[in-house]
This record gives C-alpha cells, sequence and structure tokens, in this order.
C-alpha cells in the first residue's frame, strides 16, 4: 500500500502498548509511506465509492468517501488498487486523512511498515493444533485408526514488527485480529507462536478436512463457525417431543418452554 502524505522517509515513534492500560509500556511502530497489509484486507477495499454520511444533512469532499482507519495512525481514503491476472491485489493507494473520526469507519486495519536495512521485519509462524482423534468419544468397538485427525499442526506464516525480537520464550502477546499466542522458540530463523485456545466455537471446531489444498501438508486450515466433525455435536436436552401443558394430579401447569 502506498500512503501518501505519510512520512517520506521511515520515521519510528513510541506508542503505549495497550490503549487502555499504559503501565504495561510502549512499544516502537515504524511508520512509513510504504506498507504491507492483509490481502483479505485489501480485496474488501471499495474505490472512491460514495456512502451517506452519518449525522449530516449532505455530503461533499473526503466526507462523502469510504475510510478505513490504520490501526495505531489514523483514517485512509482508497484511491485505486490493482489486480494481477490471478484476481490477487498487487498494489493499494489510499490518501491519509487524520482529520478524520475513526469511530465512523468499519474496517480497522493492521499494517506493517515495509522493511528497510534499518527496520527488518521478522518471519514468524502462528502455529493451531488440531484434536488427535475426530470423535469425541471412542465407542468399544471403534477403531482408533478409523479417527485418527489426518493432519493435526497447522502454520500460518507471515511477518510481524520487530517488537516480537525482545520476546522470551513463554511470553504471552496478543497479536491484533489474530488472538492471543505464547512465543515457543525460534526453528531457522523463523519464530514459532502457539495459538492459546479462546473458547469460541469456531476455535474449538475440528478442522480435519479444512485444511487448504495448497502447500505443505501444514498449509493453514480454513476455520469455519461450526464443527466439521461430530465431535461436538450434542442432542437436545429435552428432545424434540416437549408436550404444550403438563397435567397433575395436583393442578395444571403452562408448560415454560411453550412458544
Amino acid at each position: 500500500m502506498t500512503v501518501k502524505g505519510g512520512p517520506s522517509n521511515p520515521e519510528t515513534k513510541l506508542i503505549p502498548k495497550h490503549k487502555k492500560n499504559a503501565d504495561i509500556g510502549s512499544k516502537k511502530t515504524v511508520y512509513s509511506s510504504k506498507i504491507f497489509i492483509e490481502q483479505k484486507d485489501a480485496i474488501s477495499f471499495d474505490e472512491n465509492e460514495e456512502v451517506s454520511c452519518i449525522g449530516t444533512l449532505q455530503c461533499s469532499g473526503v466526507n462523502s468517501l469510504p475510510q478505513i482507519t490504520l490501526m495505531d495512525w489514523g483514517n485512509a481514503i482508497v484511491r485505486s488498487k490493482e489486480k494481477n491476472a490471478d484476481g490477487k491485489i498487487t498494489s493499494v493507494v489510499v490518501d491519509l486523512n487524520l482529520e478524520g473520526d475513526f469511530r465512523k469507519t468499519k474496517k480497522k486495519i493492521t499494517w506493517l511498515a515495509q522493511p528497510t536495512p534499518e527496520d527488518s521485519l521478522p518471519s514468524v509462524a502462528l502455529v493451531d493444533f488440531d484434536y488427535l482423534i475426530t470423535k469425541k468419544k471412542l465407542e468399544e468397538n471403534d477403531d482408533v485408526k478409523d479417527f485418527v485427525t489426518p493432519v493435526s499442526e497447522f502454520k500460518d506464516f507471515g511477518y510481524a514488527d520487530a517488537n516480537v525480537l525482545e520476546l522470551k520464550t513463554g511470553d504471552i502477546i496478543q497479536f491484533e485480529r489474530k488472538g492471543y499466542y505464547i512465543y515457543d522458540s525460534e526453528r531457522l530463523g523463523i519464530r514459532e507462536f502457539f495459538k492459546i485456545p479462546d473458547g469460541k466455537a469456531a476455535g474449538i471446531a475440528s478442522k480435519a478436512g479444512a485444511a487448504s489444498a495448497e502447500g505443505s501438508p501444514l498449509s493453514v486450515a480454513t476455520k469455519t463457525d461450526a464443527p466439521t466433525t461430530t465431535m461436538y455435536k450434542v442432542d437436545k436436552i429435552y428432545g424434540d417431543d416437549i408436550k404444550a401443558e403438563v397435567d397433575t394430579k395436583m393442578y395444571k401447569v403452562d408448560s415454560i418452554y411453550k412458544s
């Protein structure tokens, strides 16, 4: 992404690690007119599409254009984007609009300044694990071999900012818009982080059968909101034959489940 209005030369600033808790300390953030964003974010951008303004009767100028928020920086207006033959976005051009209201944007985007000899971007791997078997409870006649998860480790490779170089094994951090991870170790120049389950449905769902068809067996799984196996399928507690009324010898009461 090219950020028009950004610094002509990369600039490093100290900003709070946590927006609501300054006691945690500060981190270094590099600002540049050339930044990296995620492909799925770039695909979602519109170009110069006019939208209605909130709280005003008329729209004009920058207020009438869709804006995104570059987190820890400010708003920007998407001017153009280019695709390659495969349909992937290869470049995006935005105008920085620091006067824009971040509370009115729907898209809050994480980004990284493109690396320079002075400011590199460490390579990282975000590691997630699946269940070892695809069934919650094995029956007496079940053969374990029939329920072994074919792939139980998934890695998502990418870049992180230079602050991860200060981490020690066992440190827990949050990758914004990704989740919480614990730093495990460095292997072949790549720092590996293990995902900490958050208890949400998509997080506890088995990933068996959802792995990407591209890449090695350690390709990233496509996470879904619903389990792809019967591991966490449960029957209704009250069944499907709830009666509308309950009769007793003492008195008659309406069912609390009556619709």
